[in-house]
């Protein structure tokens, strides 16, 4: 009996035939990424287990620790940097997708979800009973909550307003690498002092156990105040929330920026012409909605001192739908043009920077490097400029060929370290393993990097939980 044979026997006797896929299609379809580069054939995983329940992930642990079978966590695959995709042959695809259950606990303010919760289903719910989602992902339509959690990000929401999600997880459940199923943290809103068992896990990109439900603290939705802006240069963007930052304004809840050519394909599919220049959008918050206004205002003003084209306050609910998709949409908008070749990411950064180096940071991201490869390939800059987190995306046409793709693919990777070393940051958003390992160690050097390793070793001591994430077996 084959490999691949045995263990889909096997695991079919754990967690039911309805659960367990070999199918090559699926097999090479989860294990793909945003990025999406072609998988090496001995890197396909065998099987893609979906389980259902905590139980089923505790016993599919529990079988690969014993076997020494690689785990590849696989929340919805929209992540930048390598982590999901296997590394290792001879690897288990494990879906989270089907731990979809919802439990709401209003009288202490929280509400419980299986880790592959769909964080846009779960947003409406959270609307529809008078709450706020603490994320706002620009995959959100796919993405799952567990995989948020796993990698701490809030996406296109602005840190010093809001916090990390973090700061509203109140516990979770989790599978450590033996298949123990373990709970941290608590069940009142005073979160635990000292020793917090939640931070082993949130932000540690499924390397020390699997998260299968979430425990997260309800927030009473806010009234909001939005803000459009048009610039004529991409800096003069950055220079309006330096500027807001230091009136010591309230920091916004959103704050993004799009630089022409990035709005024009959104911006044709909307109906809403040529853009006029460079846009900004941000999101004011307040408990009443004059509150949120008056901030709007100010922010209106700011823009105005730092020579916007044009600044406003958005009151029309279609104006604010159609400028916002514009921006949550951009990735998929970007890759299917009208009238011209599909186009394909050909590398992606993300970089959070110090806010006096917003302005330049845009210039280098504009052509200040001298990565060669980048320069063959087509533009688009955007990203959460309230937050100082930006993104350079480069697209070549699906005809491209792979070789000189993946060229593009690692001088982004490198770029990318390089911006986030030479002003002291790291990437605020989608996580650090895989493709960013070489920078982790340059940033934070040896000593640390031994101690993360260390600490992999003493909790999976079969480096069964998405092993070669840790090793940097990534893109680069």
């Amino acid at each position: 009996m084959s490999q691949e044979m045995k263990l889909v026997k096997e695991l079919t006797s754990l967690v039911g035939e309805e659960n367990i896929s070999d199918s090559i299609y699926e097999r090479v379809s989860y294990a793909q990424d945003a990025l999406s580069p072609d998988l090496e054939p001995e890197k396909i995983p065998l099987v893609v287990v979906k389980p259902t329940s905590t139980q089923d992930v505790s016993k599919v642990v529990k079988y690969a620790n014993q076997e020494k079978t690689p785990i590849y966590i696989h929340g919805a695959g929209t992540a930048f940097k390598g982590a999901p995709r296997p590394k290792r042959p001879g690897s288990i695809l494990l879906s989270m997708q089907g731990l979809v259950d919802m439990e709401w606990h209003e009288e202490d303010m929280y509400f419980e979800a299986g880790a592959g919760a769909n964080q846009y289903e779960l947003e409406k719910l959270l609307q529809g009973r008078g709450y706020m989602l603490p994320m706002n992902i620009g995959s959100k339509f796919s993405s799952t909550i567990g995989g948020a959690v796993a990698i701490n990000t809030i996406g296109h929401m602005v840190d010093i307003c809001l916090g990390k999600i973090i700061d509203h997880v109140m516990g979770l459940e989790v599978v450590l690498p033996n298949g123990e199923i373990i709970e941290t943290g608590t069940r009142s809103i005073r979160r635990p002092a000292g020793i917090d068992y939640n931070r082993f896990f949130v932000g540690m990109e499924g390397l020390f156990g699997v998260i299968t439900r979430v425990r997260i603290r309800l927030l009473p939705a806010l009234k909001k105040g939005y803000v459009v802006g048009f610039f004529p240069e991409l800096t003069d963007i950055a220079h309006g929330f330096m500027r807001l930052y230091r009136e010591k304004l309230p920091p916004p809840l959103y704050g993004e920026l799009l630089d022409k050519s990035a709005c024009q394909a959104p911006f044709m599919l909307r109906g809403l012409g040529e853009p006029p220049g460079h846009m900004a959008l941000a999101i004011t918050v307040g408990h009443r909605q004059e509150e949120a206004d008056l901030q709007a205002q100010e922010i209106v003003k700011v823009f105005q001192a730092e020579k916007a084209i044009e600044a406003r306050v958005v009151e029309s609910p279609q104006e604010r739908e159609d400028y916002w998709a514009a921006r949550d949409n951009i990735l998929n908008i970007l890759q299917t043009p009208e009238g011209e070749e599909d186009l394909l990411l050909a590398g992606a950064v993300e970089t959070a920077v110090p806010l006096s180096h917003l302005a330049d940071v845009i210039d280098y991201l504009s052509g200040g490097h001298d990565r060669d490869a980048l320069k063959q390939a087509k533009l688009f800059i955007y990203g959460h400029v309230g937050t100082c987190d930006l993104h350079g995306l480069w697209v070549t046409p699906a005809s491209y060929p792979q070789e000189k793709r993946m060229e593009c693919i690692k001088a982004a990777t490198l770029l990318e370290g390089e911006i986030n070393l030479k002003w002291g940051c790291a990437s605020g958003e989608v996580g650090q393993t895989a493709s960013r390992i070489p920078f982790l160690k340059e940033r934070y050097g040896d000593a640390a990097y031994t101690m993360l390793m260390n600490f992999k070793r003493t909790i999976d001591p079969n480096n069964i939980l998405n092993p070669g994430n840790l090793e940097g077996e990534g893109y680069v």
